[in-house]
């Protein structure tokens, strides 16, 4: 592989099932995430506070 890995880029449309999939697994392993994938969960995060009530992000992060 080459040292020089700052050609990696591409797009990806997450479906809603995605992210809060991706946004419960953030927060489930929130000690444990990398610094490198810090800043999307941030954003994973944003998303689900932008779309939702505080209540049904509480009901959201609480249900099993």
């Amino acid at each position: 592989m080459k040292e020089n890995l700052s050609n990696f880029t591409g797009s990806y449309s997450f479906s809603q099932e995605e992210i809060l999939s991706l946004a419960k697994f953030f927060r489930k392993n929130e000690n444990d995430i990398s610094f490198s994938l810090f800043k999307f969960s941030k954003y994973i995060e944003s998303l689900i506070y932008s779309n939702m009530t505080l209540e049904e992000v509480d009901k959201f992060y609480n249900e099993d």
